[in-house]
């Protein structure tokens, strides 16, 4: 786990808790997911613009707030594994996953070479695939235990 995770989580979380706004003290230091995002493109070498926010405008809505923290973790957590897990914790695998996959086919004559994008696959994500289904003979132990939607 790296720190940036850690600050990705912490402003995801106090964002949906308490909005963009909430400010918490850390021993010496203010953290907000203001400053959190701000930091991690500060490190990632991003220049500060004019008005020092690094391209993180002020006075975002909550949902403006979730948007910015989901590109941040989009781009900063790339190729790490994070968000086949980001999508289905936000719910919004039937938007990201439906897709159709490409390819890059290249085709040789002589020396030279030439390339097009291909599609390869269809992608599908159906709702029932948020959560697993409970076993059968677990199902069966409780008339109290309801299989998980879409399982039925």
């Amino acid at each position: 786990m790296r720190y940036t995770e850690i600050l990705l989580n912490y402003a995801e979380a106090a964002n949906e808790y308490y909005g963009p706004d909430h400010k918490d003290v850390l021993g010496d230091q203010e953290i907000s997911p203001y400053i959190v995002l701000r930091k991690i493109r500060e490190c990632a070498g991003i220049e500060p613009g004019e008005d020092g926010t690094y391209g993180i405008e002020n006075n975002m809505s909550q949902a403006d707030m979730t948007e910015a923290i989901r590109l941040e973790r989009r781009l900063d957590l790339a190729f790490e594994g994070h968000r086949f897990f980001d999508v289905r914790r936000w719910m919004i695998a039937e938007d990201t996953d439906n897709r159709m996959m490409h390819g890059f086919e290249i085709t040789r004559n002589g020396e030279q070479k030439t390339g097009r994008i291909i599609d390869t696959r269809q992608h599908t994500f159906r709702k029932a695939m948020y959560f697993y289904p409970i076993p059968y003979k677990e199902t069966v132990k409780s008339p109290d235990l309801l299989q998980n939607p879409y399982y039925e």
